[in-house]
């Protein structure tokens, strides 16, 4: 299946990252009720729950896969339509260059998916979460690094300067010969008390105890883990963590994500000392005051926070 547009092309795109086991099916809502192919929160039909929605998204972006892998065999696929109309420039120098690329004599086979994704690189709160524990890692220049359940890519990135024990509730293999992988629960770490410089968990304790995972139904698996977290750093030892926030009513989309009220994560963080805390307002793309979150109840913003233990 190929995106036949830009802004189709960047929310195909984004759809098929937050469809990855480590992305809230919550966010692909987001993307379903959007009406202009940015995420903007939960603007669609409001009697629709997020998890409805995503599961009647993934099932349409299945059945057209399938569609378009019998329809290859006569030259045929189908697209996503788009939400704004390709310029004429576009389609006249794609015109041009579709016939040129035809006449090639390098051993490809044309055929014709056309794609705009010109103008400003996309990004959303993920590259925020990733900058932020990057900027504090590469600032602390720690010597051991435990992380929980943080994004696969960004670890991989970590792993290029610094060995890292990795926790996940499901098995996984590591290529890597500086990482530890070690599967099991993180309200119990397999590890002595004071072990780590630093602890990294980014978009992960919303998720803890709710079964999505496979790890086992606990309510409370979130501040059990957090308190994990804090035993096995060391004195001056920084967590960096990111997780959901709102300045509405805590919620719970089950079993989804837990999304917090900030007065939750300061009650979590209260044995320890602030380094610094962002506030990532989706609706803004960036950075923003904790006044500017989101008070829609269906809706998230990411919290980032460094904080040292005593």
């Amino acid at each position: 299946m190929r995106p036949d547009g830009s802004q189709g092309a960047i929310r195909h795109r984004t759809v098929r990252r937050c469809a990855r086991p480590c992305r809230s099916n919550w966010a692909i809502a987001t993307l379903v009720a959007s009406f202009d192919g940015k995420e903007k929160g939960w603007k669609g039909k409001t009697d629709m729950h997020p998890v409805k929605a995503t599961n009647k998204l993934l099932s349409a972006v299945r059945l057209l896969y399938a569609m378009n892998t019998v329809l290859s065999h006569f030259g045929v696929r189908l697209s996503k339509g788009r939400t704004s109309p390709l310029s004429k420039d576009f389609i006249v120098s794609y015109s041009r260059n579709l016939a040129e690329a035809k006449k090639n004599k390098l051993g490809f086979r044309v055929f014709k998916v056309m794609v705009d994704e010109s103008g400003s690189h996309p990004g959303n709160h993920v590259d925020y979460e990733c900058a932020f524990a990057s900027h504090h890692i590469a600032r602390i220049t720690p010597q051991k690094i435990l992380d929980v359940g943080s994004y696969r890519l960004w670890i991989i990135g970590l792993l290029a300067n610094y060995s890292v024990v990795t926790v996940d509730a499901r098995e996984r293999k590591t290529y890597l010969t500086n990482e530890q992988a070690i599967t099991c629960d993180a309200k119990d770490i397999k590890y002595p008390s004071n072990s780590f410089d630093v602890v990294t968990s980014l978009c992960a304790i919303e998720h803890f105890g709710l079964g999505r995972y496979g790890d086992e139904f606990d309510l409370s698996a979130d501040k059990t883990a957090f308190e994990e977290m804090v035993r096995v750093l060391r004195p001056q030892g920084h967590l960096i963590y990111t997780t959901t926030i709102t300045r509405a009513d805590p919620s719970l989309a089950f079993n989804a994500a837990r999304t917090y009220g900030y007065e939750m994560l300061t009650r979590l963080s209260a044995d320890l000392v602030c380094v610094e805390e962002k506030f990532y307002s989706r609706r803004i793309g960036g950075f923003c005051s904790r006044g500017e979150l989101t008070d829609d109840p269906y809706d998230w913003d990411v919290y980032c926070g460094c904080w040292k233990k005593k």
